[in-house]
C-alpha cells in the first residue's frame, strides 16, 4: 500500500482588478499607487500624492 499523498498547496484566489479606490484611509499615512482614491472614517475624501520633496506619496485631502 502506498503512503497517503499531501494535500496539493492552495493557490490564492485570483486577484481583483485596481479599482484605485481604497477603504478607509489615514490622512498622512503612507499610500500608493499615486492617484488611488480612499475616505477617512469621518467621510472625508483622500487621494494618494505626493508634493516636491515628498520621498513617498501621502493620503492628502483631495
Amino acid at each position: 500500500m502506498d503512503p497517503p499523498k499531501p494535500d496539493p498547496p492552495k493557490k490564492d484566489p485570483p486577484a481583483k482588478p485596481d479599482s484605485g479606490q481604497a477603504g478607509s484611509v489615514h490622512p498622512g499615512a503612507f499610500c500608493a499607487p499615486v492617484g488611488a482614491r480612499g475616505t477617512t472614517v469621518k467621510g472625508t475624501a483622500m487621494i494618494c500624492s505626493n508634493k516636491a520633496g515628498d520621498i513617498r506619496a501621502r493620503w492628502r485631502a483631495a
